[in-house]
């Protein structure tokens, strides 16, 4: 995040606060107690790496692909991570994973030639 202006962005928040809260529309109590907020898994959500998909986020995915939306299922994922071998998505390249993600892009291209047109062209960004 970078600010506007010769302004910080935690000044921009700040300012862009105070005005909502004279103006009215934003609440100062953001509803959660200190208690709740302070829990080390405070805003993650219930799916991680490790979840498995509810019957309910697989009906919906399902609907999704019978309506014509693209969607990568969990098996087209585990594939493409095959096929990146040891490829380090984790990777701090400095640009906030934005050199990481088109390196990937760049690399499933070549495994997935009926969709690399799509992918080089900025379909997938």
């Amino acid at each position: 995040m970078r600010g506007e202006g010769n302004r910080s962005p935690n000044y921009l928040f700040d300012a862009s606060r105070r005005k909502a809260i004279q103006e009215g529309y934003w609440e100062s109590d953001p509803g959660d107690t200190v208690e709740d907020a302070s829990d080390l898994f405070y805003g993650v959500d219930e799916q991680d790496e490790t979840s498995i998909p509810t019957a309910d986020e697989s009906d919906e995915v399902q609907e999704e692909i019978d309506a014509g939306v693209r969607v990568n299922t969990d098996g087209e994922l585990h594939q493409a991570q095959g096929l990146m071998g040891e490829f380090n998505y984790k990777r701090d390249d400095g640009n906030w994973g934005i050199e990481v993600y088109l390196e990937t892009v760049q690399a499933l291209a070549a495994h997935y030639p009926d969709e690399a047109d799509e992918a080089l062209s900025g379909g997938f960004m």
